[in-house]
């Protein structure tokens, strides 16, 4: 987590003494206020960089640096970029980290009498950005703002907020501190806001370690007061009290989202027409699924490489449109935890799976359709070009022929979706009647209004009419009225329009023309008349766009005031197209309806890993699950490596988290209880840049789990222990299913898988815990893999087998063996005690028994600082005898 990057100090000081310009005096003056920014000014085509600003637009965009006023004493290092290709790099500034003032020219340069005001419009950072190259099409961008103070101890509610600048969605709610990091990982912002009072306390510590390539920015500490931050949040929303807002009661999020529509405000300069509606998030309406969780089961990101392959979002998201895409994604994030929503959900995807041709004709409908969200979110925002609008309408446009396909749809929710439909058919005509089918790129190309639209724009035109009908004509009259076949008409920025004859036929040119400009081959000219009607129609031009531009705003202002109502249609239209790819998935892929209910077990019959069975060559074997926290409440699995222990943790996991997304699921019949949060630790990494080994990594994330996990929990653990030596690893893996067992009314249904053989003895004396293995087959020291989860315990781990499979040279397999028969005999002579008996039922093992335990106690009395070498040396070889 890195502060957002800012231009120092100095460049925004001059140099002392420095005789400045009238508009380096000005650009000074902007600078000032924005001493955090890059600051681009703009200069007719060209937005410029000055001082250190330019050293690093340098640097970032690949463009020239060069120097303004290069003979004075004080030089000015100077980069520019065309105006035209902006955003392109906006977007690497912003993704490099830096934030970026614009500074427009507010006056039209031809009208100025003196310097050209200029003010800066609007700051973007790296989260708060509407520039199209920094918004992933198929996801949201999201910038998130904690509401630290400085003091807060693991349990203390933290205040967060969420807002996606470029939608309006926007969140808050308050979550321990300790779930913070789980927060940040949740939501993936593009920047995270925080107060200046947390910075350097030991949670945004935490944050930027964890989050070491996110860009934070900091926010004046008054922001967060709760008075001025509940004021921003009811001025906004226009009403009077929290509680029409739902969010009464959690004044830590209010003060989160009121610094964060501060913020924003305050960058945009505008009031955000976004933003019409907060959603409030509770704890008692989302599954959770914490930071680790995310990861671990790989739902959006690799846990290893860049293969997106393996994730389940990559072939869940079937979703013809960018909204449905986004929502997705929001789904698999936070669960509904409610079965009745997750229910409803089913049973929207079991109709389509029902009706497959209507299914298959809406999606191919739902194809053509633009991302309408971000279309209204620019139209918001005063960022909406011509195109942009032309979008919207044919967005539009394909809206009943969606809702037609839902027409005779009996489940309860499409049946709600379908009414939600607004078909928006008079904002679409509306557009229609303004732009004309084929607009530019912008408004300042003019030609953007249909002609009919405006008697003003219309009447200008029709005043010029004749002069732009004469400069047409005027080549072709001119070639016929001096017989120079090869005269041209040309225009240019500079000039405006000439005449153009190669140097051989200058001298046959009319006494009327005049010399414009000499060129090597060429010579250009003009006339009197040319000029005149020149003037008309460049004054007429220029009219035009004022026109143009106040009738477009206008236009887009209109439009704006309808974004809630566009938001309850692309809303409706996001959920469709979501449980239409749910079906189109569970039809190509044998998915069933999963049935959720209250209860306490999770019994999963044919289950299948969503992702693992599409990227076997061979078919996938499935597997059962009975797991419930009053009766079989742990279940301890056992077996070889490569015997699919893994697998089958995760896919457990998958499919109750698709379950309550409201996905079918890849099981030939599924009941699921009642679940609030999902854990795991699965896999090992070390966290070196933390100074966090292996074990302390999966050490704290158990100590996470078995903190928080409640009864209604779904707990996987995958090899835990085996980041420290064997007997180590091995008290601690049993402590922990005692504990897990044992805790009193927090008994977390928990898959957990061990090679740790000796833990299978829990099963005698933990009533609710049950053993499970891999089952495979040997035949003349070979080992099949059958991949099946049956009851049983394994008696040994098969690891030589699997390394032999894994290519070890054959010498080392063979010693391998060797010294494997020599443990296995000098074990066999060892004297082995039974478990004894301790605290309530469980089982303590005698980890140091006959020789091994003699050996323990000599080591135990010895001083070894008081040993010589020689004495030392006699207590090994006393030792390594008694063993």
């Amino acid at each position: 987590m890195n502060p957002t990057r800012t231009g120092t100090e100095s460049a925004a000081t001059p140099a002392e003494g420095a005789k400045l310009t009238p508009m380096m005096a000005q650009y000074w003056e902007i600078k000032k206020a924005h001493r955090e920014s890059i600051v681009l000014f703009r200069m007719g085509d060209f937005y410029e960089t000055f001082h250190d600003d330019a050293k690093i637009a340098s640097r970032v965009l690949g463009v020239a640096l060069t120097t303004r006023d290069r003979h004075s004493d004080n030089p000015v290092p100077l980069a520019g970029v065309p105006f035209h290709a902006v955003d392109a790099y906006i977007t690497r500034l912003l993704r490099a980290g830096y934030k970026v003032a614009v500074c427009e020219q507010i006056e039209d340069p031809a009208l100025a009498k003196g310097l050209v005001k200029r003010a800066v419009t609007e700051v973007l950072t790296p989260g708060t950005a509407l520039v199209p190259g920094l918004l992933p099409d198929r996801e949201a961008h999201y910038a998130l703002c904690l509401a630290l103070h400085g003091d807060e101890t693991p349990g203390t509610p933290v205040g967060f907020a969420v807002l996606d600048f470029s939608t309006g969605e926007f969140h808050l709610g308050e979550r321990p501190a300790r779930e913070m990091l789980d927060v940040v990982a949740r939501y993936a912002p593009g920047e995270l806001f925080l107060p200046r009072a947390a910075l350097t306390t030991p949670l945004e510590v935490e944050l930027r370690q964890r989050f070491e390539s996110l860009p934070v920015s900091f926010l004046d500490d008054a922001s967060f007061t709760p008075r001025i931050a509940a004021d921003v949040v009811l001025r906004h929303f226009g009403v009077l009290s929290l509680d029409g807002l739902g969010c009464a009661d959690l004044p830590r999020g209010v003060a989160a989202a009121g610094a964060l529509l501060d913020c924003g405000m305050r960058l945009k300069q505008t009031r955000l027409h976004a933003v019409t509606r907060i959603q409030v998030v509770r704890d008692q309406d989302e599954l959770v699924l914490d930071d680790d969780t995310l990861a671990n089961l790989e739902i959006f990101r690799p846990l290893r490489g860049q293969d997106p392959g393996v994730t389940l979002v990559h072939h869940l998201d079937q979703c013809q449109t960018a909204m449905g895409s986004r929502l997705l994604r929001a789904w698999l994030r936070a669960p509904s935890r409610r079965p009745d929503a997750a229910a409803a959900r089913h049973a929207g995807v079991a109709w389509f799976v029902d009706h497959h041709a209507v299914l298959e004709e809406l999606r191919t409908a739902l194809a053509g359709i633009s991302d309408l969200e971000r279309l209204a979110g620019r139209i918001a925002a005063d960022r909406a070009t011509p195109r942009d609008l032309l979008a919207f309408a044919e967005g539009c446009e394909r809206l009943p022929g969606v809702a037609a396909y839902l027409h005779a749809a009996t489940a309860p929710l499409l049946g709600t979706l379908h009414a939600a439909l607004d078909p928006l058919a008079d904002l679409a005509a509306e557009i229609r009647a303004t732009v004309v089918d084929e607009p530019p790129a912008h408004l300042r190309d003019g030609g953007v209004i249909r002609p009919g639209a405006s008697d003003e724009l219309d009447a200008l035109l029709a005043d010029t009419r004749e002069a732009r009908e004469w400069i047409a004509g005027l080549q072709e009259t001119e070639r016929q009225a001096t017989g120079l076949g090869k005269l041209r008409v040309g225009y240019n920025k500079p000039f405006g329009y000439y005449l153009e004859l190669p140097r051989g036929q200058a001298e046959r040119v009319p006494a009327h023309y005049i010399t414009k400009q000499t060129l090597v081959n060429a010579q250009r000219f003009i006339t009197p008349e040319m000029k005149d009607k020149e003037q008309l129609v460049l004054r007429s031009e220029a009219e035009r766009v004022r026109i143009e531009t106040q009738l477009f705003a206008a236009l887009r202002a209109r439009l704006a005031a309808h974004v809630e109502r566009v938001r309850c249609t692309t809303a409706a239209l996001a959920a469709v197209d979501v449980l239409a790819a749910f079906a189109h998935v569970a039809r190509k892929r044998d998915y069933t309806c999963p049935r959720l209910n209250g209860g306490d077990a999770i019994r999963i019959h044919g289950g299948r890993h969503p992702v693992v069975e599409l990227l076997l060559d061979a078919e996938f074997v499935p597997n059962d699950v009975d797991v419930a926290s009053s009766a079989a409440q742990i279940l301890l699995i056992t077996g070889p490596n490569m015997g699919g222990k893994s697998t089958y943790l995760r896919q457990v996991a998958l499919i109750v988290l698709m379950a309550y997304a409201g996905s079918f699921v890849p099981a030939r019949d599924a009941e699921i209880g009642a679940v609030d949060r999902i854990f795991t630790r699965v896999g090992a990494s070390d966290n070196l840049a933390r100074g966090q080994s292996t074990f302390l990594v999966e050490m704290t994330e158990t100590a996470k789990i078995l903190n928080t996990a409640t009864s209604q929990s779904l707990v996987v653990l995958d090899e835990v222990g085996r980041g420290t030596s064997t007997h180590d690893g091995m008290s601690l893996a049993w402590a922990i299913l005692e504990y897990l067992h044992d805790r009193g009314p927090a008994r977390p249904r928990t898959l957990f898988a061990t090679h740790y053989h000796e833990l299978t003895v829990l099963e005698e004396t933990l009533p609710r815990l049950r053993n499970r293995t891999v089952e495979i087959k040997e035949w003349q020291d070979e080992i099949l893999f059958l991949h099946r989860i049956r009851p049983g315990r394994a008696d040994k781990s098969y690891g030589i087998q699997v390394a032999r499979l894994a290519g070890l040279p054959p010498a080392v397999i063979d010693r391998a063996r060797e010294i494997l028969a020599e443990h296995e005999r000098m074990e066999a002579t060892l004297v082995h005690r039974p478990p004894v008996p301790v605290g309530r039922g469980a089982a303590q093992m005698d980890l140091f028994a006959g020789a091994e335990r003699q050996v323990a106690e000599r080591l135990r009395r010895a001083i070894l600082d008081e040993l010589t070498p020689e004495q030392a040396l006699a207590l090994v070889r006393e030792l390594r005898a008694t063993l």
